[in-house]
């Protein structure tokens, strides 16, 4: 299967921007299949940051994802994917100087791979996932992604679910005391959520 688009954007602000997006896709049988996708995307400057820089380029980014899903049986399915992402003029803050103005702030380059798997049997169902990313020593991103979850029907329209998430550490800037631009780095942390939800418990 195969499928394509395509998009012309014209502004009087900066210049044209033509996109593409599109996807094969291969089924072996009604349980496996794999896909390649790409696509090309922009975000325009909002009006807000035209006002603080007038020279501002649209950001662009460019992806490309090769994806495999699977359903091994009735109570499990899962994917595995490698993913590429290439974004140019990135507007943001220039953190070289301490007023910060708004300006195109170079580009980002990440490559990286994504597991996850969901299952459901009886009154439980969970999931799990796991995230790697070449941070290539870029900032503001993290090498390593992990999170789980498991949900139990209670009686009633009583759910239980326990969530837990972990990050490892992130690089960053931020000034210090004399104002100056320092690479800093935030400790990796986790998160644990336990819900206790109701589907329903008044009819109107």
């Amino acid at each position: 299967m195969l499928t394509f688009g395509y998009r012309h954007d014209e502004s009087n602000l900066y210049e044209n921007v033509d996109t593409m997006r599109g996807a094969v896709q291969y089924n072996f049988n009604s349980n496996y299949s794999t896909k390649l996708l790409y696509g090309q995307a922009f975000r325009e400057p909002t009006s807000s940051e035209l006002s603080k820089n007038d020279e501002l380029d649209p950001a662009d980014i460019e992806t490309t994802e090769l994806v495999f899903d699977a359903r091994p049986n009735e109570y499990v399915n899962y994917k595995l994917a490698m993913y590429a992402s290439r974004a140019r003029n990135i507007i943001g803050e220039n953190r070289q100087d301490t007023d910060g103005p708004i300006v195109n702030v170079d580009k980002k380059e990440v490559d990286g791979f994504e597991a996850l798997i969901r299952w459901s049997k009886d009154k439980y169902s969970g999931f799990s996932w796991a995230n790697y990313t070449d941070t290539k020593d870029q900032l503001d991103l993290a090498e390593y992604k992990v999170g789980l979850g498991i949900s139990r029907d209670m009686s009633g329209p009583w759910i239980l679910s326990g969530v837990a998430k972990y990050t490892s550490e992130i690089d960053t800037q931020a000034l210090d005391e004399n104002s100056d631009t320092n690479i800093v780095t935030v400790a990796e942390f986790r998160v644990v959520d336990v819900t206790l939800s109701a589907r329903q418990l008044f009819s109107w």
